[in-house]
């Protein structure tokens, strides 16, 4: 059993020799709100000091209005943030062209990158111009700065707040790696 310790914080967290996945097996409901919801299939629970990393693979689908924004964030139980460096740098294949924080116009894919410190990673979207399935793939790493148990929250949201037209795919997963 691999133990590692953060000399640091005087702590030793058990890390699992393989990566943990987990998998959506159904289609999401409708993403029909502007502001982010979590996809608690989603979530990973990182203990104080913990450190995770991973890669989050996402099919939805989106009409040529509606779009997907996506964060990162870690609460604990009752909801607060916790002080944690969240780092996610996301690549995504959405045809027409593609929005975020950082602008790439008329592209076919768009890569974009957040760090925090928070424990509230920034909201980054991507945008569609066509009506159809897109993929975005996320690559992200946390580390606990805190003595809190948390949970990572990986939420989504429909950009424009309308009422249908955005979905996660069945198949969208989550591989993960705690040290």
């Amino acid at each position: 059993m691999p133990f590692n310790s953060n000399t640091a914080q005087g702590t030793v967290v058990y890390s699992s020799p393989t990566w943990e996945t987990k998998i959506l097996a159904n289609d999401g409901t409708t993403l029909s709100s502007a502001t982010v919801a979590t996809a608690s299939e989603l979530d990973i629970p990182i203990a104080k000091y913990e450190r995770i990393i991973g890669d989050l693979v996402l099919w939805y689908d989106t009409d040529d209005t509606n779009d997907l924004d996506m964060r990162i964030v870690n609460f604990d139980s009752s909801g607060t943030q916790i002080a944690t460096v969240l780092r996610y740098a996301a690549q995504g294949v959405v045809g027409g062209d593609a929005l975020s924080n950082q602008e790439a116009v008329e592209a076919p894919s768009i890569s974009v990158a957040s760090t925090t410190t928070t424990g509230t990673g920034d909201q980054i979207g991507f945008r569609s111009a066509v009506d159809g399935d897109a993929f975005v793939r996320v690559n992200f790493s946390a580390l606990s700065n805190a003595g809190t148990n948390g949970t990572l929250h990986f939420q989504f949201a429909n950009s424009t707040g309308s009422a249908a037209g955005t979905h996660l795919l069945a198949g969208s997963y989550i591989t993960y790696k705690r040290f």
